[in-house]
């Protein structure tokens, strides 16, 4: 099967959008309906009408317009290393996060390491650092900014070189 760069640009796109989509509605969802047990016909049918609004919202082109496709971000030529570029990108109010809600320490290079998979991951889809009101994912504090494409494919290549 041939699959364009340019499909799967958009298919990796929609996934990323409809992903953090949901899980922004779920977790506000979560914080303002009371726990109650609804029967599975019930939660099948907020299912289907919850998929069926992100749906109609993602084809809006008004509110969502078409993605052109882009080359893929590269690392820098330097050499991607621990002290000379990774640790600098976790600020340090990320280190005091993290180590409240995480569980590791982010200015710990065997801690970031250990768990460099799930940072990456948040990091791509822009999911972290979490943004604090009134600053939002979509809108970030200037002072503590998401990742650029390069900053994530810095990371990818420290994790690819096995952390050096």
């Amino acid at each position: 099967m041939n699959i364009s760069p340019h499909f799967m640009t958009k298919v990796q796109t929609a996934t990323t959008i409809l992903t953090g989509k949901l899980l922004r509605f779920l977790r506000l969802e979560s914080l303002h309906t009371p726990r109650q047990r609804t029967h599975p016909h019930q939660q099948l049918s907020f299912q289907k009408a919850l998929i069926q609004s992100i749906m109609a919202s993602e084809t809006n082109p008004e509110t969502n317009p078409p993605v052109e496709p882009q080359a893929e971000p590269t690392a820098t030529a330097a050499p991607v290393t621990w002290e000379g570029t990774i640790k600098d990108y976790f600020l340090p109010s990320d280190v005091d996060c993290m180590l409240n809600a995480g569980g590791f320490d982010l200015s710990n290079k065997d801690d970031v390491a250990d768990n460099a998979t799930k940072i990456y991951v948040r990091v791509k889809n822009k999911s972290m650092p979490k943004q604090m009101p009134p600053w939002t994912q979509q809108n970030p504090d200037p002072a503590h900014p998401l990742w650029t494409d390069e900053m994530c494919a810095n990371f990818k290549t420290w994790m690819d070189n096995e952390f050096p």
